[in-house]
């Protein structure tokens, strides 16, 4: 099929709940939302901000094999990220909230509001 490439995605999907158990072991997760957003929706605890209008790959982990969970809004700002960063920064453990904080909220999971 000449023209045609396959182009492997480097990360994968999961629910807030399996995101939420892997943050719990250690895993990093990444807000990327602007601020305001987090202020009309609210944030997890313990999350990394890096607005994607500002982000600073400098505040990722070093340490390649790190697992790293993006989170957006909807989840679709966030699986572009995490493309990113699996195929250009070459991070192995990458996955994106399927759904974002929209999903992460109707789940019950931890959520602040108001510190930002």
């Amino acid at each position: 099929m000449s023209g045609w490439f396959w182009t492997p995605k480097g990360y994968e999907e999961l629910s807030p709940q399996e995101a939420y158990a892997r943050f719990q072991r250690g895993a990093w997760l990444v807000d990327v939302r602007e601020k305001e957003e987090l202020h009309e929706q609210g944030a997890v605890p313990g999350a990394l901000h890096l607005p994607l209008s500002a982000f600073d790959i400098s505040r990722l982990p070093p340490d390649k094999e790190a697992e790293l969970l993006f989170l957006c809004r909807s989840g679709n700002r966030s699986a572009m990220v995490a493309e990113a960063v699996a195929q250009q920064l070459g991070y192995r453990n990458v996955y994106n909230i399927r759904g974002g904080i929209l999903a992460w909220r109707r789940a019950g999971l931890p959520v602040e509001n108001g510190r930002y």
